[in-house]
This record gives structure tokens, sequence and C-alpha cells, in this order.
């Protein structure tokens, strides 16, 4: 069965929150969260299941604990013609979900009107 830090691992790759992941698999909010936080052992494996075609059909592929350690990356997107989009669209995690924090944000901060665009200073007054 796959872990909570593999489901949140996965909706950062496919710029999921977590009400994304809810409607695509079917499951509430509530259930989703309570996934993440408590972890998959309290949940049903018809619901872990769920979760995980709704996220492999998005281009997720879970990797299993193999010895080298659990994780997720996303399937190459193959273009028109055959050609395969650029290698660094594949992207994987393995040994660092072991050494994610228990809690990720869930939801990104909102900018507030006092924040400089990205890459943008705020020059000093004079």
């Amino acid at each position: 069965m796959i872990s909570a830090k593999q489901i949140k691992a996965a909706r950062v790759f496919l710029e999921w929150e977590q009400r994304d992941l809810a409607e695509k698999s079917g499951l509430s909010l509530p259930t989703i969260q309570r996934m993440e936080k408590l972890g998959m052992e309290r949940s049903s494996v018809a619901n872990a299941r769920r979760v995980q075609a709704a996220m492999e059909a998005a281009g997720v592929d879970f990797i299993p604990e193999n010895g080298g350690g659990a994780g997720v990356r996303l399937r190459k997107a193959e273009l028109p013609g055959g050609q395969v989009a650029h290698p660094g669209f594949a992207a994987t995690i393995g040994v660092a979900l072991n050494s994610m924090p228990g809690q990720l944000e869930s939801q990104p901060r909102a900018a507030s009107p006092g924040d400089a665009p990205r890459g943008e200073a705020e020059a000093p007054e004079d």
C-alpha cells in the first residue's frame, strides 16, 4: 500500500491541492486530509486504491519499498511524433521521502499586498 508521504510527494509533482485529489479520486476532502495526517494504516484499502489510481492516471508512478526506500516519480511525457519531453520533467524522489517532515503545508501562503514579485526586491525609499 502507498504511504502518506508518497501521496504528499505525488501531489507536489502534480501541483494538486488536497481538494484536487479529493475531486479526482471521488473521496471527500476530510478523507484525504485524514490519510495524509494519520497515515494509511487508518484508511481502507479501497480508498487507498482510489487515491493511487487517480494519481497514476495523472502520470505518477509509485515506487515500492524495495531496500532503497519508497518513492514517487512522474512518467516521461511523450509528445506527438514519439518525442519525449525534457528529461527534467521526469523527477524522482526516493530515499528523500524518509527525511520529509511529518507535516507539509497543504495550502500555499497567499501573497500579501506588500509582497514584491519574485525576483524583484523593493527599492529602499529615500
